[in-house]
């Protein structure tokens, strides 16, 4: 996979475009979390992503990437902000959004 090609998959899947990121798996690929959970499929996938996403916003940032034909190493950051926007503009709430932790706004 060419280096294009994995950063256009991370674009498609901080915008949650699971059409796209479905074309980027195989059938059997699995996604094993270090708390023993395992994905099975695509669809497995994708399924766990979309009530997420739905829930909170995410954003993986690729730090480092090292590649070849076989494997990829990437160090990344993910930023992740639950959606309360809404909620604290109904409640009348200022500021209606808040800055993630350790972000860094500029001014």
């Amino acid at each position: 996979m060419e280096e294009a090609v994995f950063r256009s998959y991370v674009a498609a899947f901080n915008r949650a475009e699971y059409a796209v990121v479905r074309e980027f798996y195989a059938d059997d690929v699995t996604l094993s979390f270090p708390n023993g959970m395992t994905l099975r499929g695509p669809d497995g996938i994708i399924d766990f992503y979309r009530p997420m996403h739905e829930a909170v916003e995410e954003w993986l940032r690729i730090g480092f990437l090292v590649m070849d034909d076989r494997r990829i190493a990437v160090d990344a950051l993910v930023d992740c902000a639950v959606r309360a926007t809404r909620l604290r503009r109904a409640a009348g709430v200022s500021p209606a959004t808040v800055t993630f932790p350790g972000r860094i706004e500029s001014s």
